[in-house]
């Protein structure tokens, strides 16, 4: 069960974390630090940000893009809360859907050549993210109820006390987040 100062950045970083994949948002070619820096300059809050930045093991392609420097601008929270949004993203397809820890790879790693950065690095990450997986699965066996569901807009209070919606069909990065998948992991 997660207390509810984890449940909320979990939730908003499950909804955020591949917001970097926008064009208009690429500086780096590093999605999980250009969707990081980008929410950090909106004001979001900084737990949020460093979920988004280091989530699914992004330090594996950081170091293949030689951007690991870059990376370390924010924190790294190992634990539940970066084990449940491994979880979320390594459990959910490009188009939502629920798939298998190894499917969700396959087809990561169908998208992209050998010789891509991503490429290798989910190669290298592949323990890693098989272990947070792994470790959530056996938080969710130990009785954990399901949180009620998330709305198609997510507020959130910026560190400047202002407030940003991000309505879930406005940025096609956030579409694809699974409410049964964040429902699972937020362990009310």
């Amino acid at each position: 069960m997660l207390p509810d100062d984890d449940r909320v950045p979990l939730l908003a970083a499950a909804y955020l974390h591949d917001v970097g994949y926008a064009p208009a948002l690429r500086v780096t070619g590093l999605h999980s630090l250009d969707g990081a820096r980008w929410l950090r300059g909106l004001g979001v809050d900084r737990r949020v940000c460093n979920l988004v930045a280091h989530h699914s093991s992004a330090r594996f392609e950081a170091e293949e893009r030689g951007l690991l420097a870059e990376l370390e601008e924010f924190d790294l929270e190992p634990g539940p809360v970066m084990d449940g949004l491994v979880f979320a993203d390594m459990t959910s397809g490009p188009a939502g859907g629920s798939v298998t820890f190894e499917a969700r790879l396959d087809d990561i790693l169908s998208r992209y050549s050998p010789d891509d950065p991503v490429h290798r690095a989910i190669m290298r990450a592949r323990p890693v993210l098989r272990e947070s997986v792994e470790r959530t699965l056996r938080r969710l066996a130990t009785g954990a109820q399901p949180m009620y569901g998330a709305g198609s807009t997510l507020r959130l209070t910026t560190q400047r006390g202002g407030r940003q919606d991000f309505t879930v069909a406005a940025i096609p990065a956030i579409r694809a987040a699974r409410t049964d998948v964040l429902r699972a992991i937020a362990y009310e």
